[in-house]
């Protein structure tokens, strides 16, 4: 395996795809990690204000509301760790596949670039390795953001679902776990 001009081509094709891909995604994972405080916010309104009405009135909420309210607030809280933690990891992604496959592209062009390019069969390997190491390193990243995007799905639909039917978040699922096994499906 060695360089040529028409594999150097292919290369840095592909590597300036693969940043491009990059930028679009990582301008994503941003977005969605600049709106997951808000969205969880959002979704958890009415026991952030009941909590924060009962602090400023110096009261206490009775024992059974004030265990479901700290246990959505728990939950709140949760969410946007897990939802840190995995848009960080992702950006970290993005930010290597950047400087692994930036260099690797620099160093395709300056071979290119040469009048008489000697075959060079470390840059070749290097270029392969870096392409499938980033496009590995792609799919986790976006699994990461879909994963995060799912857990905030569900937790939307429970909360959807309790106001429905009028119960707190917290029932919905053990009820749909309940009405699951009544009806003979499994979970």
């Amino acid at each position: 395996m060695t360089m040529s001009q028409d594999f150097a081509g292919i290369s840095a094709g592909t590597l300036a795809a693969i940043l491009l891909v990059g930028a679009i995604e990582l301008a994503n994972t941003f977005n969605l990690r600049a709106s997951l405080e808000e969205k969880m916010n959002g979704m958890f309104a009415s026991e952030i204000k009941e909590s924060a009405l009962a602090l400023r009135a110096d009261t206490k909420l009775p024992e059974e509301r004030r265990i479901a309210v700290n246990k959505a607030l728990a939950t709140a809280a949760q969410l946007v760790k897990q939802g840190e933690s995995l848009l960080t990891y992702a950006v970290m992604s993005w930010l290597f596949i950047y400087v692994f496959c930036g260099v690797t592209l620099i160093a395709v062009l300056v071979w290119s670039a040469q009048k008489e390019g000697q075959p060079d069969p470390a840059l070749a390997i290097w270029s392969i390795a870096s392409i499938a190491f980033s496009l590995i390193l792609i799919v986790v990243a976006f699994s990461a953001r879909l994963l995060l995007a799912r857990k905030i799905s569900r937790e939307e639909s429970k909360r959807r679902m309790a106001q429905e039917l009028g119960i707190p978040a917290e029932e919905v699922s053990a009820l749909s776990e309940r009405w699951r096994r009544h009806h003979g499906f499994h979970s």
